[in-house]
């Protein structure tokens, strides 16, 4: 069921929380530093390698590489999920799939030693031409998306340079929050990164899975305030109503003590929180959430939830969110 949703996203290429188009940041000033490999470049935030242009930039506020034609290249990965079931999927789906799509065409590509799979189309909203890649192995999904007008053959062209390009190394070790805007300090709780999916970190206990987690301990933290997929930003009144549907969800299953939201003041940012016990069943537990903005500019919601010693990791989950900063220089949030 969460491969169909993602391919649905996909596809469509708008998310529900990405409402309005907002001004994109200066990408002049901002500097990137990436590891190397046989002259490819790391993707922020990824273990998949590319031959990228040079005037290619990252764009912190749509967590794309953007130029200054308005094309764009975004890098995502899903871990502990399956690549064939993925490519299975989007075969099927891309048989029957329309929205408002056309000349939509797939193939199987080989990658070195890689295996791909190459979805092509044009967006008649858009009038963009798009490009999706998939590579990966049982445990592990790289998706790349590319955007050009699609009257702009020759930057489709270079896109498609790119995307043969890509590999991944699974060997790498990184800051799975480098491609934020903002961080935390991960020695207040002690959990372990666990894995990513499309802009969500998720920190368990060592060597627990994601179903132990749901049932023990977690913590996730999400960009927000832009469409991972398709780079259209939102507000921070519309990402108000996103963390309060997230929470609303939850009521389904929990009953909150305090089920208020608050706004608050940490450090720099404007803060919508919401910290509460609960119950659930015959379990008891915390449910922390904090969503940043800054300026008008959603940046991230850290939602912190424990059924094991709530009073304890309610202070870790506090202290944490106390900890958020940026990593980059604020005014680039414009």
């Amino acid at each position: 069921m969460k491969i169909i949703y993602l391919i649905l996203i996909l596809f469509a290429a708008v998310a529900c929380k990405s409402v309005c188009q907002n001004e994109a940041i200066n990408k002049r000033e901002v500097k990137i530093e990436m590891k190397t490999k046989n002259k490819k470049s790391r993707m922020l935030g990824t273990n998949l390698y590319a031959k990228i242009p040079k005037e290619y930039t990252y764009n912190y506020k749509t967590g794309h590489y953007e130029n200054d034609s308005q094309q764009s290249i975004n890098f995502l990965e899903r871990q502990n999920e399956s690549y064939f079931e993925m490519k299975e999927a989007f075969y099927s789906f891309s048989e029957s799939a329309t929205y408002g799509n056309t000349g939509l065409t797939s193939k199987e590509i080989q990658l070195g030693a890689n295996e791909g799979y190459l979805i092509e189309n044009i967006n008649q909203q858009t009038k963009k031409n798009e490009i999706t890649l998939l590579l990966g192995d049982e445990k592990y999904i790289g998706i790349v998306k590319a955007y050009a007008h699609y009257k702009d053959t020759l930057s489709i062209k270079k896109q498609k340079e790119v995307l043969l390009s890509i590999h991944y190394d699974l060997k790498n070790q990184f800051d799975p929050l480098e491609s934020f805007p903002v961080t935390f300090d991960r020695s207040i709780t002690k959990l372990d990164f666990l894995k990513q999916a499309i802009g969500n970190i998720i920190f368990t206990q060592e060597g627990e899975s994601l179903k132990e987690a749901y049932e023990k301990c977690y913590l996730s933290f999400e960009k927000i305030g832009a469409d991972l997929v398709s780079g259209s930003t939102s507000s921070t009144k519309e990402m108000t109503k996103f963390a309060k549907l997230m929470v609303g969800i939850k009521t389904k299953k929990y009953q909150f003590t305090s089920p208020e939201f608050t706004e608050v003041k940490i450090n720099q940012f404007d803060v919508l929180l919401f910290d509460s016990f609960f119950t659930s069943e015959d379990k008891k537990g915390i449910y922390y959430q904090a969503m940043f903005s800054y300026n008008d500019n959603p940046l991230a919601i850290l939602t912190g939830v424990s059924f094991v010693d709530r009073e304890e990791w309610r202070d870790k989950f506090i202290r944490t969110a106390e900890s958020v900063k940026f990593t980059i220089d604020p005014k680039l949030l414009k």
